[in-house]
């Protein structure tokens, strides 16, 4: 009887939890909403203080109302959870990362309705959507500035979205400090080879491949990658001294 009792206890505090949570989170859009519109995102810091450290576990039910929301395609909602998740809980990458993702390649399709708009409105929308996506990460490396995740992110959208190899190659060379995983490290030298600059790109891989770890199976690839633009770099010397 006892063990049925507190079997009940908890369900009940569990159930109680996740309603505060629930009124809590939606107290807190209301809150955002009238803000959210002008893009002031940081004036709220002394409402959410209130929550200490239950914020976490509120932006993680606001995150799951964001998904919710992403799956129906609403726009709005989506969004709007995101910029309160993102401002519950600011160190959070994967907020930033996958809010981020869903601004830049998500919300075109949504807004030009599946392919239906003419392609220049459907490009305009893209390149307006991977500004926002683009701000949003600014904000999102102002609290976390050493985030080498979301400089990746905006080298996507430099790529992706607006087709400017430069400024990617920037952000590639931002995320690849000392200590960058050997997949970083071959991107940028990858980005800085698509930029005609080969011997930037083999000096690179030169340079860290003391680095990495000898025995694991990725290190190949990177062998391989620096004979590739050996091969290449001395085949454009043999073509010039014809």
């Amino acid at each position: 009887m006892k063990y049925r009792l507190k079997i009940f206890l908890q369900v009940l505090c569990a159930c109680a939890a996740l309603a505060a949570v629930g009124y809590a989170s939606s107290f807190l859009a209301k809150i955002a909403a009238p803000q959210r519109a002008e893009k002031k995102f940081g004036g709220r810091a002394a409402a959410f203080a209130v929550f200490g450290g239950y914020r976490e576990a509120i932006a993680s039910f606001v995150w799951l109302k964001a998904y919710l929301a992403w799956e129906r395609g609403d726009y709005q909602k989506c969004l709007s959870n995101i910029e309160l998740c993102v401002e519950l809980d600011p160190e959070n990458i994967v907020f930033w990362n996958l809010g981020a993702s869903i601004i830049a390649f998500d919300t075109p399709h949504w807004l030009f309705g599946g392919g239906k708009a003419p392609q220049s409105v459907q490009k305009s929308i893209r390149r307006r959507q991977g500004a926002l996506a683009l701000e949003f990460l600014d904000r999102g490396l102002v609290a976390n500035p050493k985030s080498r995740r979301l400089k990746l992110d905006k080298a996507i959208i430099y790529e992706k979205v607006f087709a400017d190899k430069n400024a990617a190659l920037q952000w590639h060379k931002a995320a690849c400090d000392e200590g960058a995983p050997i997949y970083v490290v071959r991107d940028c030298a990858n980005m800085l080879e698509e930029c005609g600059r080969a011997r930037e790109a083999l000096d690179l891989l030169l340079s860290r491949a003391g680095s990495f770890d000898k025995s694991h199976p990725s290190y190949e690839f990177y062998l391989g990658h620096i004979k590739r633009l050996e091969n290449k770099i001395n085949s454009q010397k043999n073509m010039l001294a014809l």
